[in-house]
């Protein structure tokens, strides 16, 4: 492999890491923003569910940190794969932005909910 490739291949491996941790940050604001949703929820006396009460919260966050970190897996399997190929078409760097403004697109919307 010659210094260029080299390169280009720890250049893929460091935007991996990055943007699988700022997806790990923006996945957990989300799990934040949804237990707050769900604790305004139940302290409404008119919104709460039949049978809830704050004890439901665990449960909720239970099921919220499942799928959130499904979700987590499940994109850094895929960012992987597509960032591989990204290294090989020589598009790693514009790929990797086009993900990192989705990704704080999507921590900036789960900031927002908390401001309600």
């Amino acid at each position: 492999m010659n210094q260029r490739g080299c390169v280009s291949w720890l250049g893929y491996l460091l935007l991996w890491v990055t943007l699988s941790t700022l997806a790990a940050f923006a996945l957990w604001q989300a799990h934040v923003a949804l237990l707050y949703l769900a604790a305004l929820i139940i302290d409404n006396p008119r919104l709460r569910p039949t049978g809830w009460s704050t004890m439901s919260l665990v449960g909720v966050s239970k099921l919220s940190i499942l799928f959130w970190g499904s979700g987590w897996l499940m994109f850094t399997i895929y960012l992987e794969q597509s960032l591989r190929n990204r290294v090989m078409e020589k598009r790693l760097i514009q790929q990797s932005v086009k993900y990192a403004v989705a990704l704080l697109i999507f921590w900036a919307v789960a900031r927002l909910v908390l401001a309600l």
